[in-house]
């Protein structure tokens, strides 16, 4: 189904409806495809956040250093730690060869 974006003001409602029945679609501007509306999946399987296997969270399920969330963020805060060369000395946060 292909409207345009004055369709999608006016018959906002209908068009909704006709999402949810499962049709897809199209919004057209100035004659060309823009976007595509899509219908979601009548059975969402999993959206308890809590739980382990929650796709969105996938990603972080392995990271240990997340175990405690204060600790992690806490040690994001203390910004970094700059290594110096054994060549080099820092008087009063001024960098210079060691003479």
């Amino acid at each position: 189904m292909e409207v345009t974006l004055e369709d999608l003001k006016i018959q906002g409602d209908e068009i909704i409806s006709r999402i949810g029945e499962g049709y897809d679609v199209t919004i057209i501007h100035n004659g060309k495809a823009y976007a595509k509306i899509i219908p979601l999946a009548d059975e969402i399987t999993n959206t308890d956040p809590d739980d382990s296997e929650t796709e969105l969270f996938g990603l972080w399920k392995d990271r240990t250093e997340l175990d405690d969330v204060d600790l992690y963020v806490r040690r994001m805060r203390q910004g970094r730690k700059i290594l110096f060369r054994p060549d080099y000395e820092n008087t009063n946060g001024i960098i210079t060869p060691a003479t």
